[in-house]
């Protein structure tokens, strides 16, 4: 029976149901945080970019109205008149009051933030001053707008900034006042107002549609590497257009890259603190939207759930626990009936099973007294020496063969008697078939229950037929050994783990190592992060004893990628899977001419978008992409207009150089994932996925903006215009059509519009 004292087994059946249960749920609380996490993140931001893009509206909308209501204002005759009578009058004080009173009426009635100005003359003489407690010299800002506004004849916005006297912030604001000469009327003064931003343009800002605490609307700038606030932040106060902070310290969310346009940001306000923001340009203005909160808020969110989540796991988690050590207390006690029984039986047999046991060894055994007499052996010690038992037992070796046998036994039995333990050698001896086996010889004491020594117990293993087969294995691993190292084709073996344990001198050369550097080395870490799948799914196959043939990439040592066919299956230790044999064959410049062949079958030479071959072919996978996700797609047929007349007065290398400069507007204009391609001559075409704020209206305005920027560059600007005469057909994924009725219905229109320009 076994000793109730001894340390019972750890559980691991148990552990691992534990591990697995524990693991689980902890899984699954990290997954639905994450998914909390990120749409706490999602809604936010959504949440940002819909109130910047509604404040920036706002704003424009502010400027829009303030010049559309001035210009008709003052384009009226009740201004030109008063202002020309008080050019020749200038000392009535009855006009300026009716002046006064007009504005006033604008400020009173109509809402207009004029907090001074007053009336310049062409000259630079002040005809008159409104609402000034004295007359004020204009700063420089206030020149600037205007003089901008004379030489424009329109209604001008400047910079904002602080009044050195009052300490306000203002916004400069400059309007001609014309003669009542038609369209070509020229400027007779120039009305220069500081609108009071703090009366509408801030509070527009300062209301906020929602609860958050730290939500916060800024008008700022742009200013070199800067951000130039220009208003108040909420928690600090006398600081607008003096508050900048670098650029360089805000970084797009989630890439970590510097920002460039608008857009989602992320990084430390003024306050130092981590804020998720986002930025939206107001149009027509140098102007910045930026909605911002702080990130700690966002997090408080969801944070509490995730507590609550954490503690209904942790209880899970200690119930499971509790249950699987029950489970296990009750199995132990099972076990340990089972144990008793079980000893109880072998105790029995024991004596039996040890007999049985020597006697159907395929090893020789004996048993020797003191004196190095045979006192027993096994049937197989008698085949050994073709004697029966009657005549072995009562002898000595010496009395049964001859040779070093009988020395070495000799020699060993005195060692044993002085030192009783274990000997291990190996002799020969000669058998009954006359021949020299090769006998390994492990002998060792044993003592009487009194404690007297009563002997020695040996076993012989014949190890002849195996000193001959590792000879014939030596001779034959020497002969493959020359082949696998001569091999023009790489050869690798891996082991069940996924680790190299033989290359071959080709293979190694193959990625630019020697063979022992990529030994005991994982095979994943020698192919690229893309191409793990493909070698997963090959090493699946391989486990279930599929041999295959697949394409792979490998990365060679210098960085460089190799293609490489794989040509291989698995390999078996018995029934259990020991690992992979596979040939390598370098297929890289194949595949690179394989790949140049099909480049110059689908695009274009010289613009490198896809020709028409090309284009109808993506356009039509495009489309059943649509059609399964029921999305409207807008096809854009484009033509340059007077290519020819470029190439007749610059040349036809500018006229080339006008072909490339469009292909660049057109992929800068669309998405990544919109289809631009030159159909020839000067036609090109874009296919164009609807999504849920990309509309027909925004490709066409984002690609006008590109061109009108690409008109004003200084190396054309004066030499031509380029514009473009356009169709757009539109795909309705429930009327579908094929791609050539949309092609042809976009070129109809196209030329149609290239006839009304003509």
């Amino acid at each position: 029976m076994g000793d109730a004292s001894a340390p019972k087994k750890i559980p691991w059946l148990f552990v691992g149901i534990f591990t697995f249960i524990a693991a689980g749920l902890l899984s699954l609380a990290y997954v639905y945080t994450a998914q909390i996490r990120n749409f706490a993140r999602e809604s936010q931001e959504s949440e940002l970019s819909t109130i910047a893009e509604m404040k920036a509206l706002q704003v424009s909308s502010w400027r829009q109205e303030r010049q559309s209501f001035a210009r008709t204002m003052f384009a009226s005759s009740f201004f030109h008149q008063k202002v020309e009578a008080l050019r020749r009058n200038p000392a009535s004080a009855a006009l300026k009051r009716d002046i006064q009173g007009g504005l006033d009426h604008m400020r009173n009635d109509y809402s207009f933030e004029i907090l001074r100005g007053m009336i310049v003359l062409p000259t630079g003489k002040t005809l008159m001053f409104y609402r000034a407690e004295a007359p004020f010299q204009p700063g420089t800002e206030s020149v600037r707008v205007g003089d901008e506004a004379w030489h424009t004849k329109d209604v001008i916005f400047g910079d904002l900034r602080r009044d050195e006297i009052s300490g306000k912030i203002v916004l400069p604001f400059a309007l001609p006042i014309l003669s009542a000469e038609g369209k070509d009327a020229e400027p007779i003064a120039v009305m220069m107002f500081d609108l009071d931003p703090e009366k509408f343009l801030y509070p527009l800002l300062q209301t906020w549609p929602s609860a958050r605490k730290t939500a916060e609307i800024l008008l700022i700038q742009r200013q070199g590497q800067d951000f130039l606030y220009l208003s108040e932040p909420r928690q600090w106060k006398n600081v607008a257009l003096n508050l900048k902070l670098p650029i360089a310290r805000f970084r797009r969310a989630r890439s970590g890259t510097p920002i460039g346009e608008e857009g989602i940001i992320e990084g430390a306000d003024y306050r130092g603190h981590e804020v998720l923001g986002f930025i939206k340009s107001v149009s027509d203005s140098p102007w910045l939207i930026e909605a911002k909160i702080d990130a700690g808020e966002i997090q408080a969110g969801w944070s509490r759930g995730v507590k609550i989540l954490a503690a209904i796991i942790i209880a899970c988690v200690l119930a499971a626990g509790i249950a699987l050590h029950q489970m296990w207390k009750w199995r132990m006690a099972r076990l340990e009936a089972e144990e008793r029984r079980k000893w109880d039986r072998a105790f029995k047999n024991q004596d039996d099973f040890l007999r049985i046991m020597i006697d159907v060894m395929p090893n020789a055994a004996y048993l020797k007294d003191p004196a190095g007499c045979i006192t027993g052996c096994n049937a197989a010690f008698e085949k050994l020496l073709n004697l029966s038992k009657d005549k072995i037992v009562g002898k000595a070796f010496g009395d049964l063969t001859s040779g070093e046998l009988v020395e070495k036994d000799v020699e060993t039995d005195h060692l044993l008697l002085e030192k009783p333990g274990v000997q291990v050698y190996e002799s020969s001896l000669k058998a009954w078939d006359g021949v020299d086996h090769h006998i390994i010889f492990i002998k060792s004491t044993y003592a009487l229950p009194d404690g007297a020594p009563g002997g020695q117990v040996g076993t012989m293993i014949d190890i002849t037929q195996r000193r001959r087969a590792e000879n014939e294995l030596q001779q034959i691993k020497k002969f493959s050994d020359g082949i696998i190292q001569t091999m023009t084709e790489g050869l690798v073996l891996t082991d069940s783990e996924g680790r190299f344990t033989f290359v071959n001198p080709t293979a190694a050369a193959l990625l630019g190592y020697m063979p022992g550097e990529m030994v005991e080395r994982d095979v994943i870490s020698f192919i690229p992060k893309d191409q793990h799948p493909v070698l997963r799914r090959a090493d699946e196959r391989r486990a279930k004893g599929i041999a295959d043939r697949y394409e792979l990439e490998f990365l060679h040592k210098d960085g460089s990628r190799r293609m490489v066919l794989v040509s291989g299956g698995p390999r078996f230790t018995g029934v259990q899977y020991g690992g992979t044999m596979a040939v390598l064959t370098d297929i890289t410049e194949r595949k690179l001419m394989e790949e140049e062949i099909r480049n110059l079958s689908l695009t274009d030479a010289l613009t490198g978008l896809y020709n028409r071959r090309g284009f109808m072919h993506v356009a039509e996978q495009q489309l059943k992409t649509a059609g399964r996700l029921n999305k409207r797609v807008f096809l854009l047929f484009s033509d340059v207009d007077k290519l020819k007349h470029i190439n007749d007065t610059f040349g036809h290398m500018e006229g080339d150089r006008v072909l490339i400069d469009l292909a660049n507007i057109l992929k800068l204009s669309f998405r990544d994932s919109d289809i631009v391609a030159r159909m020839g001559g000067d036609e090109f075409i874009v296919l164009a996925m609807e999504a849920a704020k990309v509309n027909a209206e925004v490709f066409t305005k984002r690609l006008q903006e590109k061109l009108d920027h690409y008109n004003s560059r200084s190396d054309v600007l004066g030499r031509y215009t380029l514009t473009l005469s356009t169709g757009l057909s539109i795909y309705d994924p429930e009327l579908p059509m094929p791609i050539e009725d949309l092609v042809r219905r976009a070129d109809s229109l196209m030329y149609e519009e290239k006839r009304k320009k003509k």
